[in-house]
Formats: C-alpha cells, structure tokens, sequence
C-alpha cells in the first residue's frame, strides 16, 4: 500500500504489465474468477474440488495443484 496518491512510474512496459499481473492476483480478480461477470452466468466452480474457483483457491488451497505450488 502506498500512504500518497500519485502517479506511479514503472521503468518499462514489461515492469509495468509485471505489476499490473501482480495487483490483480494479489486483490483475486482475473478472468478466470470473475469472468462470470461479464458473461452473466453463475460463478465458476472447480468441479474437482467441488469449490468456487478463484485466485487464492488455486494458488494456495487446492490439492490438485500441490506439485506446482512446491516447484514453483
């Protein structure tokens, strides 16, 4: 979080798109999870899991993705 308001420089286009990922995975919103929301239909649900899909449930709590989460 920044304590000011105020225009952020980034280096680069690449940074810039790099902290723009970064930012919509850290507040949970990507088409993956909120792409129901403009094809107004229900929420994703993994079916595996049986659980809403979203950013955290597949960066942090899935089992299925276990082995990526170790190697990576």
């Amino acid at each position: 979080m920044k304590d000011v308001v105020r225009e952020w420089k980034s280096s680069s286009y690449s940074l810039r798109r790099e902290e723009f990922i970064l930012t919509l995975l850290h507040i949970g919103h990507c088409q993956m999870s909120h792409g129901h929301l403009f094809r107004r239909e229900p929420p994703s649900v993994f079916q595996r899991c049986a659980t809403l899909l979203t950013v955290e449930h597949v960066l942090l709590e899935c089992p299925d993705f276990n082995d990526s989460r170790e190697r990576y």
